[in-house]
């Protein structure tokens, strides 16, 4: 089913996405035998399709519950809980809770760099969405620090040329200008 729902997010098929998971979510939550992680993972998506529909607040509610769910369930899966965390941080800087998305896409980028290491793309990703609230707070040399960061690992997963790089080069463009 998570595969369907992704093809659907990748096709821009949001609204099938949501349907899935939205029926996805019920019959876990049905199920006495539901394994805690597969509903935190199908809020995770959830939320994400809600955001990507612009429903902030359902976003955020189903996006919490499921860290809650990932948190009462005593499991170990880092990338889950990062992904999470990562997502919540996104939802409040969509609503201009810069300060809050900070302290979210902090805690995802230690999360992530204790799953990864320092030197993957999810933790270049964290590192982007890090540099672009402090870019919206003003605060530049930090942004700047964290898109260099940010495109030394992208350079050296991708290559030059990749799109990735291509925007956060941009984006440091952007900071300079400033």
């Amino acid at each position: 089913h998570l595969n369907t729902v992704k093809m659907y997010i990748t096709l821009g098929r949001l609204v099938d996405a949501d349907s899935e998971l939205e029926t996805r979510r019920q019959t876990q939550l049905a199920l006495s035998g539901a394994k805690p992680l597969e509903i935190a993972e199908t809020n995770c998506e959830l939320g994400t399709v809600k955001w990507k529909l612009g429903q902030l607040e359902t976003a955020l509610s189903v996006l919490k519950e499921a860290r809650l769910i990932y948190e009462k369930s005593g499991a170990e899966n880092l990338e889950l809980l990062g992904n999470i965390t990562n997502r919540i941080g996104t939802v409040l800087h969509e609503q201009g809770e810069y300060h809050d998305a900070l302290l979210m896409f902090s805690e995802s980028l230690a999360i992530k760099i204790r799953c990864f290491g320092t030197d993957h793309v999810n933790v270049a990703s964290t590192q982007n969405n890090i540099a672009i609230v402090l870019k919206k707070q003003g605060k530049f040399d930090e942004a700047l620090e964290m898109y260099e960061k940010a495109l030394k690992i992208m350079i050296e997963a991708f290559g030059p040329y990749h799109v990735s790089v291509a925007t956060t080069k941009k984006n440091i463009g952007i900071v300079y200008h400033n």
